[in-house]
């Protein structure tokens, strides 16, 4: 039988680490303010706990199960955030808030893809610690839209590479399928 002062030991340790946890977790994403957003009216939020994420049956891919590289790393993913806006003013805030990792002098980020078709971006950003990422950042910029999504997760250097090079066209350049480019 267990008594009293080990119970209450048990439950002051394990607060003691819910609430370290939640500081580390917030101090790891100090550079973008998820509350602010959450609570913004007008900013459309999607939240992926963990719990629900280790449920998923999601698969990328083929019909038979999908790519191994990217099941890899979406089972590295803890948990998503997704922000979108759709207003000038909320647009500017998400964008505001998404600023400083795709500076230069962020070293801790780094940037893995851009893509600029006309006037839209996507960049693809890990915050990167050796050769481990420990967040992934897809951000697409519009001008009617902003749309941030948030992976947060352990996710080897490795791992991102093979699901980049999973996601690669292999028919890229030959025009629409059955015809060749000439």
């Amino acid at each position: 039988m267990n008594s009293p002062r080990l119970i209450i030991a048990s439950i002051l340790a394990t607060l003691l680490t819910l609430f370290a946890s939640n500081q580390l977790l917030a101090q790891d994403n100090k550079d973008i303010d998820f509350d602010r957003l959450m609570q913004t009216d007008g900013i459309t939020v999607v939240y992926l706990s963990p719990s629900m994420l280790s449920q998923s049956t999601l698969r990328i891919g083929s019909k038979d199960g999908g790519s191994p590289s990217l099941q890899g790393l979406i089972q590295s993913i803890s948990s998503v955030y997704i922000f979108t806006a759709s207003d000038t003013q909320n647009i500017s805030l998400i964008r505001s808030m998404f600023a400083p990792i795709l500076k230069p002098s962020q070293k801790q980020y780094e940037q893995l893809f851009f893509v600029k078709e006309g006037q839209r971006t996507m960049r693809f950003v890990a915050k990167m610690k050796g050769n481990e990422a420990h967040d992934l950042y897809l951000l697409v910029d519009e001008p009617e839209e902003y749309v941030a999504i948030s992976f947060i997760g352990h996710f080897t250097r490795k791992q991102i590479e093979a699901a980049m090079q999973a996601t690669e066209t292999p028919n890229r350049g030959q025009g629409k399928k059955g015809k060749r480019a000439n």
